[in-house]
């Protein structure tokens, strides 16, 4: 999973809105602070999580987390490939009868 960068609603705008409750966000306010939460609603004028709620006007960058096919292939496939390399590097590293 990774944060990608989505735009900002606009106040009345939660049709167009890329979010849904029960996503992860991070938001960079205007005032300077970053704030990760899970979403519980998306109003018509803010982001609302369990502890905090943000007006769109108060953000300066949203981020929503998904899902990353080709980051999750390539953790999956690469990572037994990286092992079995390192065993077979390894295996040939001493261990055998000294030559005469």
């Amino acid at each position: 999973m990774s944060y990608r960068p989505v735009p900002v609603p606009s106040t009345g705008a939660t049709t167009a809105v890329q979010l849904h409750p029960g996503d992860n966000v991070s938001v960079d306010t205007c005032d300077g602070r970053t704030l990760e939460f899970k979403l519980t609603a998306v109003e018509a004028d803010a982001l609302v999580g369990a502890d905090v709620s943000v007006r769109f006007e108060e953000i300066a960058a949203l981020r929503v987390e998904r899902f990353d096919a080709a980051q999750t292939v390539l953790a999956t496939v690469l990572a037994p490939v990286a092992i079995a390399g390192s065993l077979i590097v390894g295996s040939g590293q001493g261990g055998g009868l000294p030559e005469p």
